[in-house]
């Protein structure tokens, strides 16, 4: 895609010097990245740019001419450099500092890149907040300040300074630095005397431009600065002249430089240097201490030095800059060999004359013993600062708040997803089978008297469809009132309610767990901030329905028996006190047939989540005479013709019945019915009643009317069976008496006839 740039960051760490001690892996995308290179056929459309601070880590075959055809340096500022940066970082202070200020400060921070006078800027507007307005660090609230009241003076740069270290002295520090204020009226005439030599020596480091700089070639420009070890020579006067000299990159060449990686040899690393200082001319090498560098280093070392010294071009502007705590005539012959005398290479330190001692006295003497003493004031009253008020929310406009819409809906859309899974797990364990549909009052009529917020998981799942979640923590609330609601319903007194509770508070932990494991944190986090926002964003406008898609049904009123007789006869209602929604339970009955009993659903009482009782096996087994005396009666009298199912002959029966507007409820000891049926009727009616006494449990409460005491239920039903069989014998006697007498009548009758 022609024109293009292509940019190497970092590009030492892409194409590092390939050696031996390199793996075979770095090697091959070195290669590769040269041949790639050379199959760029046009430079003026590609441009190829690497950035790198390591710039001996590179591979040499990378910057010959075809691949990088040019090299920039960017030296750190200078100290003109420095100042401008200065005032553009302190323009829009009010007030701005002075001119004298920031040239002190651009003095001092040789050695500070852009970055770190950014730093020292900031750090310093913070020490004077800090004198300023100290109970801010110490309030937990937002307090309000006067901005206007702060000023940043020379001693809050001072401070910063003392904090910040620059990124290029991190590492390794920097060789050049400026005098001190103790020492600076002893050398500061020798540092002029110093500079005044390399002016005539190395005019090129004085230049005003690198044109009129590679006019004014030298020959070998070289300056040892020797003397006794307590003059200063290495420790101050050498780093000033350095410091003098900073816009000219400077490369060290002392033992550390030598011996610190042990990863090449000293040899290869002082022929680094002199690479380094002939590839970015004008340039210094400085060796301090080179009386004891030179008895240090081997042989092999010394010959190295002296040949790379040697083989450069004399014209060439770099300059060999070098220290000694020996004087001259103490050296070793072939250090004497390096630096001529008569040349004017060589300069000897002096000690200070008696002017230069007086200025050094003089502070001592008569300006700090002059000083009046300090006297340590009292701890200042702080001032009380006001509570900053809250900040108001910034207004969208409306593409804003229809992106945020969207970005939120989105989220909610992943969430509600989310939990219909966690809800279809549940709903499909048979554990919490009593929990899934809501409660039918006409089972228990005092469900709503002791419950007064009743949820189950089909109310959830329609919850989650109208959009009424919005975090995890509201879906988790409800599954806390579905068990606060069971275990408020069920006391802890029989077994069949601690079996519901334990089930209740199983569905709770449960719920939580899938929840833990299945949810991110970050994902609910996210959710209630979205919870939140919304309640501000809705708190005075009106919170949006439920979507389109969703539709509810009307709930019909209790009292709307008009629309109940539009229905058609055949048609079974189905409702649930609660929402109106449709439900699998029981059938209501209707004003034309207010006597009809409701049927129940025929299957397993494991499918149905019902926990059997044991007292069912009882029952069975406590049939007493009276009931086997029945069945067999029934077995004797039945006939042929009578060997139809029994529910089809109850149901001919209530047909029959409902044709002549009677019940056999109604009537008063069933003498218009046969005697069989009528037998069977009652039978029915007990098994019916027995049938209702077995059904102990159903959605998370018992079936029957007193669902706290499941054995007076079972001992009643036994009454009442044990009652409707007496009444079936005794019907059955008292009709057999009556046949006997019909029939004795009638022969008689027959007879006299």
């Amino acid at each position: 895609m022609r024109p293009s740039i292509i940019f190497f960051d970092e590009i030492d760490g892409l194409a590092p010097v390939r050696s031996s001690r390199q793996d075979q892996i770095h090697s091959s995308i070195v290669s590769t990245l040269l041949a790639l290179m050379d199959g760029l056929d046009s430079r003026g459309e590609i441009v190829v740019i690497g950035a790198t601070n390591r710039i001996d880590a590179i591979d040499p075959a990378l910057r010959r001419p075809g691949r990088f055809d040019r090299e920039f340096h960017f030296p750190l500022p200078t100290m003109k450099v420095r100042l401008q940066i200065l005032k553009i970082h302190t323009k829009y202070w009010v007030p701005v500092p002075s001119q004298q200020v920031l040239r002190i400060l651009a003095l001092q921070t040789a050695g500070y890149c852009g970055a770190d006078l950014k730093a020292l800027c900031a750090e310093s507007a913070l020490v004077a907040l800090r004198s300023k307005y100290p109970q801010i660090y110490s309030s937990r609230q937002k307090l309000v300040i006067d901005v206007s009241s702060l000023v940043v003076k020379m001693c809050h740069f001072r401070v910063a300074m003392r904090k910040i270290v620059a990124a290029g002295q991190r590492t390794t520090p920097s060789v050049g630095r400026q005098l001190s204020m103790v020492v600076k009226p002893l050398l500061q005439g020798t540092l002029i005397q110093a500079l005044k030599i390399l002016e005539e020596s190395f005019p090129n480091a004085f230049a005003r431009s690198a044109g009129f700089a590679k006019l004014c070639p030298t020959h070998k420009p070289r300056l040892l600065l020797a003397g006794n070890r307590s003059q200063g020579q290495s420790t101050h006067l050498a780093p000033a002249v350095i410091h003098a000299l900073e816009k000219i990159p400077v490369h060290k060449l002392d033992l550390t430089a030598l011996y610190s990686t042990s990863a090449r040899a000293p040899e290869e690393a002082c022929a680094q240097v002199f690479h380094e200082a002939r590839r970015s001319p004008p340039s210094i090498i400085y060796i301090p201490h080179i009386d004891q560098w030179w008895v240090t280093i081997s042989d092999t070392l010394q010959a190295t030095f002296m040949s790379l010294l040697l083989d450069m071009d004399p014209s060439s502007p770099i300059l060999l800059l070098a220290t000694s705590d020996a004087p001259y005539d103490q050296l070793n012959s072939e250090v004497q060999y390096l630096f001529s005398v008569y040349h004017g290479e060589v300069m000897t330190v002096a000690n200070p004359d008696e002017e230069e001692r007086r200025l050094f006295y003089k502070p001592l003497f008569f300006t700090d013993m002059l000083q009046k003493p300090k006297i340590r004031q009292n701890k200042r009253q702080l001032e009380v600062l006001p509570v900053a008020p809250e900040p108001e929310p910034r207004q969208l406009n409306s593409k804003e708040v229809r992106r945020v819409e969207e970005e939120e809906e989105a989220t909610l859309r992943e969430l509600r997803i989310f939990l219909r899974e966690i809800c279809a797990k549940l709903a499909r364990n048979r554990t919490f089978y009593i929990f899934t549909k809501p409660v039918d009052e006409e089972e228990v009529p005092d469900y709503r008297e002791i419950i007064k917020e009743p949820m189950d998981l089909e109310s959830m799942m329609t919850k989650i469809d109208k959009h009424e979640y919005e975090c995890a923590q509201d879906f988790l609330h409800d599954i806390d009132l579905i068990c606060t609601n069971a275990l408020e319903y069920n006391p802890d007194r029989n077994p069949e309610d601690k079996v519901i509770r334990h089930r209740a508070c199983t569905l709770r932990d449960t719920a939580y767990a899938y929840i833990k494991a299945e949810m991110d944190t970050d994902f609910e986090e996210k959710c209630r901030g979205i919870r939140d926002n919304r309640k501000s964003r809705y708190e005075f406008v009106a919170k949006p329905p439920a979507p389109d898609f969703v539709h509810v049904a009307r709930n019909r009123p209790k009292g709307d028996e008009n629309a109940e007789s539009q229905q058609e006869p055949g048609a079974e209602q189905l409702s649930t006190p609660e929402s109106g929604q449709l439900s699998k339970g029981a059938l209501m009955k209707t004003p034309t047939d207010p006597n009809r009993r409701r049927k129940r659903r025929c299957g397993s009482s494991w499918a149905r989540g019902e926990i059997k009782s044991s007292r069912k096996k009882r029952f069975v087994e406590k049939d007493s005479i009276l009931k086997k005396d029945v069945k067999n009666y029934h077995d004797e009298t039945k006939t042929e013709e009578d060997e139809v199912d029994e529910m089809d002959s109850l149901k001919m029966v209530e047909d029959d019945v409902k044709s002549e507007g009677n019940s056999p409820c109604n009537s008063d000891d069933g003498r218009n019915l046969p005697k069989d049926l009528a037998a069977r009727e009652v039978k029915e009616n007990s098994i019916q009643i027995q049938m209702e006494s077995e059904l102990s449990l159903c959605n998370g409460h018992l079936s029957t009317e007193d669902s706290h005491d499941s054995m007076k239920v079972t001992s009643a039903a036994d009454e009442l069976a044990a009652q409707a069989n007496v009444m079936v014998l005794h019907e059955s006697c008292t009709e057999t008496e009556r046949t006997h007498d019909i029939t004795a009548e009638a022969e008689d009758s027959v007879g006299q006839y």
